[in-house]
């Protein structure tokens, strides 16, 4: 059996997404290349995508689900504490379709005080991209909506 985790779907989808989701993409390239410019340090220490052991929640659309199992289905493993798309080595099997949350997240101590406005900021843009899109906007606790999500 294909790990769909581990490469992107051939599905015909991810090349001709629909308006609200190449809207997200576009959100997801400017924040990528704001990054770029501020150079956070990820230590690849898996610690973000281990969310009970170290005590933070991430949160996400519907939307961003979308665009996450688009590229890399639903998940294969069993919801638990930890993210799903996490691989044995540490690192984000979903790198292309990882949510807001997973992108302006980093250890790094130096970042820290960025981190904040730089979500929100982006935030906000994710919450017009639902309105202008007409894309109803419905916001979780990632493993909730994945568990509630990835059954249908």
């Amino acid at each position: 059996m294909t790990d769909r985790r581990s490469q992107d779907h051939d599905d015909e989808r991810v090349d001709r997404p629909s308006a609200e989701i190449l809207a997200l993409r576009q959100l997801y390239e400017a924040l990528d290349r704001e990054l770029q410019a501020i150079r956070p340090v990820c230590e690849l220490s898996g610690r973000c995508c281990r969310f009970a052991e170290y005590g933070h929640s991430l949160f996400v659309t519907d939307l961003e689900l979308q665009e996450l199992f688009l590229r890399h289905g639903p998940p294969n493993e069993p919801i638990g504490e930890t993210c799903p798309y996490q691989s044995s080595t540490g690192t984000c099997e979903a790198r292309e379709g990882r949510p807001l949350g997973c992108r302006v997240y980093f250890c790094d101590p130096t970042y820290q005080s960025v981190m904040p406005e730089l979500t929100e900021q982006h935030h906000r843009q994710l919450v017009a991209l639902h309105e202008r899109e007409r894309v109803p906007y419905r916001y979780g606790e990632f493993l909730v909506m994945l568990a509630s999500n990835s059954s249908t």
